[in-house]
């Protein structure tokens, strides 16, 4: 069900490759769909080195993501910002979940939705709105314009 809700959620069709049709392509993202309780007993069992490799975390509490790492929204931020001639200061990311966390710290505004993860809130400069109440408007309205 939760790949269902994903599928729609993004538009983006469903399809079933086997592992020799994926040999030859490289995986950047790698997304693990369950109930929350079994992912938290997968995460548990993840070798060590695993982490050293690659970025893991929850991104919802059935979603569990694997990156490569420095494949994050934090770097994506810091080169956007490079390119744009932003400082720190001049930039500003809101986030509510784990694989939030890269790009919230490094910004000079990391704003937190007010349903965001607690561990989150801990480095947010702010706290906006929840995601039921348009938080991100709230904040670009509040913190922006």
């Amino acid at each position: 069900k939760y790949t269902v809700h994903e599928s729609t959620l993004v538009s983006m069709p469903i399809f079933y490759r086997t592992p020799e049709e994926m040999s030859d392509k490289e995986i950047v993202k790698c997304m693990f769909i369950d109930e929350p309780e079994i992912l938290d007993a997968a995460i548990e069992n993840i070798p060590a080195e695993f982490y050293e490799r690659y970025s893991i975390n929850k991104s919802a509490p059935f979603y569990l993501e694997l990156l490569k790492k420095n494949v994050d929204k934090g770097s994506a931020i810091t080169h956007l910002a490079e390119k744009l001639g932003l400082t720190k200061d001049e930039t500003m990311a809101i986030g509510d979940e784990e694989n939030d966390r890269a790009m919230l710290e490094v910004v000079g505004n990391p704003v937190v939705m007010e349903n965001g993860n607690p561990e989150l809130k801990k480095i947010a400069k702010y706290i906006t709105k929840s995601n039921d109440e348009s938080g991100v408007a709230h904040a670009i309205r509040t913190w922006v314009l």
